[in-house]
């Protein structure tokens, strides 16, 4: 699981681009970038959160991510891998370039 808090759309799916790219994850559909199938225009959208899951669940397949609107003030990765301890972790606000 990943999440990226970004200054905007173009900026949150590059981000997100890259991360799954470097960590070669499953890629899947980038959900809240249309409406009824047409693309929004999301130059003057402003900052964004965009959640991404590597395994999916209930809603979500793997590799899918969904963009919202987001006023908060931190910029950057939150980072929360599962390994086999099973353990809980996040580790953040990592740069959105690291």
């Amino acid at each position: 699981m990943m999440g990226f808090c970004a200054e905007s759309a173009e900026e949150g799916v590059g981000a997100l681009k890259a991360w799954v790219s470097a960590l070669e994850l499953p890629r899947g559909r980038l959900h809240g970038m249309d409406k009824d199938g047409v693309a929004l225009d999301m130059s003057d959208f402003g900052a964004v959160y965009i959640k991404y899951s590597s395994t999916g669940g209930e809603i979500l397949s793997a590799g899918d991510a969904t963009l919202n609107g987001y006023d908060g003030s931190y910029r950057g990765v939150y980072f929360n891998p599962t390994l086999p301890d099973g353990k809980f972790r996040q580790y953040a606000v990592l740069p959105l370039d690291l």
